[in-house]
């Protein structure tokens, strides 16, 4: 029995000697991989850090590499428009095309990359491409019989390109000639459509002459009804391609003479009488204030007149009233006869999200500016005293008719205040 018992207790000390030893072995397995974990990360850890060290010393070698890579754009930009030649532009021409060059420079600057330093000096390259260059052998000339007028009235200009080239030329254009006086704009404040593209033939020692605002020929231009009282320097520009779509493509322009003219105010506006009255003058921005208008005729005769798209505009200093939205497309004279003592009536909505009668998307934008204003309106219109078949329109508000007489009636004046 002794013996059975000292096998026993034999056999168990063998078992526990053996778990013992697993779970040793099991421990120091488990500890090794932690320790080669514990290596990896380490390595990683430095591998990390050096890439990181070479990302600080290249990003700081290609910042170096930008900023001289943009002093040399900076520098190609100003020989680019070196090269174009001061004496190849007016005065005003050649300080846009500087402009443009230190806004280039600008936007050279804060570029991120070499793709957006690139895009920007193409940019720049190309708006100066389209400043206008002068050119020798064309002259502009215009001339106009009456220089003296009365408030209202219109006068005729022949305008005539000549080139003296000594070669022929084609010559493309959308706007060939445009007339210039200060402070003034034949497009009356429109937003409107460029005309086409017309191409032109003009022979050396030949002229071009009198075509109009959209490339129609016309006998002569008609201005000077919407000029104020004074006097104004008249000029017209000729502006056009030569070597069109061709590698040396050029935009050239060239001034003419100028002419004097002189706005006279005189007793043949007192025919008629032009009155506004508003009901409420001060009102918080956004809200609409009805404006009455009323165009009486004084003459002592009936009088036949025709017009654009209106007879009246508003007028406020400051405040660009939307014409293009309100003002529908010329298509051609509106005719109209205001019998002696009565009235042209018409009533205005201003201010707010509308205008005239009508409500046009995202006028809310127009909105009059808070402060004080003086508001006007003038009429505008042609009176006719001969045959009314022999009229086409021309713009901007007038007519080619033979027997006629243009006005401009302003009103009293009425302080409207926004708060």
């Amino acid at each position: 029995m002794f013996k059975k018992i000292v096998c026993l207790c034999a056999a168990l000390v063998l078992v526990f000697s053996a778990f013992s030893f697993t779970a040793c072995g099991d421990m120091l397995g488990l500890q090794w991989q932690i320790d080669e974990l514990k290596k990896q990360v380490a390595q990683q850890a430095d591998r990390i850090a050096e890439l990181e060290q070479e990302n600080e010393r290249l990003a700081g070698e290609v910042a170096e590499l930008l900023t001289e890579y943009k002093n040399l754009v900076k520098a190609q930009l100003e020989v680019y428009a070196a090269v174009k030649g001061e004496d190849n532009y007016s005065e005003q021409n050649w300080a846009i095309i500087m402009e443009l060059v230190a806004d280039g420079k600008t936007a050279i600057d804060a570029a991120m990359n070499k793709s957006e330093v690139d895009s920007a000096l193409e940019a720049v390259k190309q708006w100066i491409d389209k400043i206008p260059q002068n050119i020798e052998g064309f002259e502009l000339t215009i001339s106009a019989e009456e220089t003296i007028l009365s408030q209202g009235q219109d006068f005729k200009v022949n305008v005539e390109l000549k080139n003296m080239s000594g070669r022929d030329h084609e010559i493309v254009s959308q706007w060939l000639f445009l007339p210039n006086i200060p402070d003034w704009s034949i497009f009356g404040g429109d937003e409107i459509d460029s005309p086409e593209f017309i191409r032109r033939i003009i022979e050396n020692n030949g002229a071009i002459t009198n075509i109009g605002l959209w490339g129609n020929k016309v006998n002569h231009w008609i201005l000077g009804h919407d000029l104020e009282t004074g006097t104004h320097t008249l000029r017209f520009v000729a502006r056009f391609y030569l070597n069109w779509q061709q590698k040396d493509q050029k935009l050239v322009e060239v001034w003419s003479n100028a002419i004097e003219l002189t706005v006279q105010q005189t007793d043949e506006m007192t025919g008629f009488e032009l009155t506004i009255s508003v009901q409420k003058t001060t009102l918080p921005q956004g809200e609409n204030f009805v404006v009455n208008a009323e165009l009486k005729n004084q003459s002592g005769v009936d009088m036949r007149i025709s017009y654009g798209s209106a007879i009246l505009y508003p007028s406020i200093m400051g405040w660009n009233f939307p014409y293009h939205w309100y003002f529908p497309p010329y298509e051609g004279l509106e005719f109209l006869t205001i019998k002696n003592d009565e009235y042209f009536r018409d009533v205005w909505h201003l201010g707010g999200n509308y205008v005239g009668n009508w409500v046009p998307e995202g006028a809310a934008s127009w909105f009059l500016p808070k402060g004080t204003h003086e508001l006007r309106f003038f009429a505008s219109f042609v009176w006719h005293f001969g045959d009314e078949s022999q009229c086409f329109f021309v713009w901007p508000h007038s007519c080619g008719c033979t027997n006629q007489q243009g006005f401009t009636v302003w009103s009293n004046t009425v302080i409207i205040t926004v708060i």
